[in-house]
């Protein structure tokens, strides 16, 4: 029986099978696509400052905040640190153009190491009560139903796909600060809440709402005042509950102001926590998300009845996650439309 020599080929896929699967192992895995949201606003000319609170929700200590204008003008760039109060953009409101009718914002918030989006958050803020942006008007509070609050629970790495139950469709789903999430595909509003592969910082509030209905609803409601979308309320979480909810610490003042803080927790906050802020009885106000206290000065006493305070984020989860293992902190995941 002859010998049969390998030939050159055969030499060569040899070699380089095992080297492609060593290639293969030390490819580090895709992190993410950046997370993309719109926050609307009003302008408030009885404020004397425009802020601007730019979402965190995937933040971690030593990225790079970096808020700009749409000329990509570099207006104000932060590294985020622990136990530090999130950074605000606060921009006088007479050095506004008064000829302008809107303004937009963009914050930014990269990793150093890859120099690589995080995520993109663009503010529209407008004169008017209603946004000049065809469907999506400016709110300034949600309405749930608390006996309707849906509770999700997800599995880390896992997909996660919610359909809005809300009729009359042309649907779209906020963050619990009410950013409304943004499709890293084509930058449109989601329809349908999709997380490939979900991650600690997926977990938390959302809320999502027919916009057809609102603004059939808005045609018939005085916009001099701001306008209330009704929304359904979600909690995704995974082994533990990711919110906590309590009622607010009140101080009150000689001049009929009060004070309300969420207590000692918010002293030693990551930057990815977020606060939110409503009435009993389901009612968000979104003007005051992200604040660590609220100063309210008000005639009346209703200043000084408790609003309920929600924290989520790292923080959180580690506060209710009762385990001696330290909570995994991944902020990459992978959402589409």
């Amino acid at each position: 029986m002859g010998v049969v020599t390998p030939g050159i080929s055969d030499h060569l896929r040899s070699s380089w099978f095992p080297l492609l699967i060593l290639t293969l192992l030390l490819i580090p895995k895709c992190s993410s696509l950046p997370h993309f949201y719109q926050v609307n606003m009003r302008l408030n000319s009885n404020d004397p400052l425009l802020e601007l609170r730019c979402p965190l929700y995937q933040a971690v200590s030593g990225d790079v905040l970096i808020f700009s204008n749409m000329q990509d003008q570099e207006l104000l760039r932060v590294v985020l640190q622990e136990n530090s109060p999130p950074p605000v953009l606060a921009l006088p409101i007479d050095s506004l153009s008064k000829d302008a009718r809107a303004f937009a914002y963009v914050c930014r918030v990269f990793e150093p190491k890859t120099n690589s989006l995080v995520s993109k958050t663009t503010f529209a803020v407008q004169k008017q009560v209603k946004s000049n942006t065809k469907g999506v008007p400016v709110y300034e509070t949600f309405h749930y139903e608390p006996e309707e609050v849906k509770t999700i629970k997800a599995t880390i790495d896992k997909p996660l796909k919610v359909e809005c139950p809300v009729k009359g469709g042309n649907h779209v789903w906020f963050r619990a600060g009410g950013e409304m999430i943004l499709s890293p595909e084509n930058k449109e509003r989601m329809t349908v809440l999709n997380i490939i592969s979900v991650q600690s910082s997926d977990l938390g509030t959302y809320y999502c709402a027919s916009l057809k209905s609102s603004i059939e609803d808005e045609e018939k409601e005085d916009t001099s005042v701001g306008l209330l979308l009704p929304v359904q309320k979600f909690v995704v979480m995974a082994q533990e509950n990711s919110v906590l909810t309590r009622s607010a610490d009140v101080t009150t003042n000689p001049n009929h102001s009060a004070v309300q803080s969420c207590g000692d927790v918010v002293k030693e906050l990551t930057p990815s926590d977020m606060i939110t802020w409503e009435r009993p009885l389901g009612t968000v106000h979104l003007v005051h998300s992200g604040r660590r206290q609220l100063n309210l000065k008000s005639v009346t006493t209703a200043a000084t009845h408790p609003y309920h305070c929600s924290l989520e984020g790292h923080t959180i989860q580690r506060i209710l996650t009762p385990s001696l293992a330290p909570l995994v902190r991944s902020r990459r995941s992978l959402m589409s439309k």
